[in-house]
């Protein structure tokens, strides 16, 4: 009996070993075998395995047939998903798992984070973090305007902040009206630490965008921003160089303020609207007396405004 015991014993501690890499190479191998039961038992082994199995999979993915290099990259998917997703979308949505592996991405996220005809979640026991990881599969698997949008949409009203990384990949998209609503979506969720990827956009030449980027900016007030701004006050576009440093000046940065000085030499400048307050922000008298000699201007806007300040 008590040899019967530890024989059970051994056993199950061998099997539960993880499989040497000349076992997984095997089965990776098998993923390219001629009988169709081979390859599914090796596929499901695999799946199995899971991370341990991970280095040959992605070693293998050059050097399978077609129906390899297939499986493999289906595997691959799949233990990904099964390491990023929670329990309450796998007990919740039907065979979730194979459906990211698959590439179902984007209607799987919006099946997940829609609501019925009243506004009510149709799941609401799905974990947010859940939600965030679904929104970052379809993200990666978005191909147009629509679905993109969509996903935004979706995120925006469910408030999934996880997803706001995702978000500004959008920020890069082809499409303005893309990029526009990533720029609300990422305002709307306050992703504070997704300010930096805004910058670039202050000179996006597309009317859709307009001053929506530097609005933003000026809500988040991020110093992260403040070294990719001040590059841009060297800007060959004039519109680039106000919106920059209105920012600046915001965030109360003196470096900017020989730029300032420069700007409201021009009696034309955007500027001279409110920059009073963006001096008295600045708190410095000294900065108030650099304003004299502006007194001194031909155009009257300019010695109006020096006056003023």
């Amino acid at each position: 009996m008590r040899l019967a015991f530890w024989t059970l014993v051994l056993t199950l501690s061998v099997s539960a070993q993880e499989p040497s890499q000349d076992q997984i190479r095997s089965l990776v191998q098998q993923l390219q075998s001629d009988v169709a039961q081979e390859r599914e038992k090796a596929t499901r082994t695999l799946a199995e395995i899971g991370i341990p199995a991970l280095a040959e999979l992605e070693k293998a993915a050059g050097t399978l047939d077609q129906e390899g290099v297939a499986r493999v990259r289906y595997l691959i998917r799949l233990i990904d998903v099964r390491r990023r997703l929670g329990p309450s979308a796998k007990t919740i949505l039907i065979d979730i798992e194979q459906r990211l592996a698959r590439g179902e991405g984007v209607n799987a996220f919006l099946e997940a984070a829609a609501c019925d005809v009243l506004g009510r979640r149709r799941h609401p026991t799905i974990e947010i973090a859940d939600l965030a990881a679904l929104a970052n599969f379809a993200i990666q698997e978005a191909k147009d305007a629509q679905e993109k949008t969509s996903i935004m949409d979706a995120v925006r009203v469910r408030r999934i902040r996880g997803a706001a990384a995702g978000v500004a990949y959008f920020l890069k998209a082809t499409e303005p009206d893309v990029r526009r609503t990533a720029i609300m979506t990422l305002s709307s969720l306050n992703a504070v630490e997704q300010a930096p990827a805004l910058v670039p956009l202050l000179d996006d030449p597309s009317d859709r965008i307009g001053t929506l980027p530097s609005d933003t900016l000026l809500e988040f007030r991020s110093r992260a921003t403040i070294p990719a701004l001040l590059e841009r006050l060297h800007s060959s576009k004039k519109g680039v160089r106000q919106q920059a440093l209105q920012i600046l000046i915001r965030l109360h940065v003196p470096e900017a303020t020989p730029f300032l000085f420069e700007e409201l030499q021009d009696p034309e400048s955007s500027l001279w609207r409110g920059t009073d307050e963006l001096l008295w922000e600045l708190n410095e008298n000294v900065l108030r007396l650099q304003m004299l000699p502006l007194l001194r201007s031909t155009a009257a806007n300019t010695r109006r405004s020096a006056l003023e300040i």
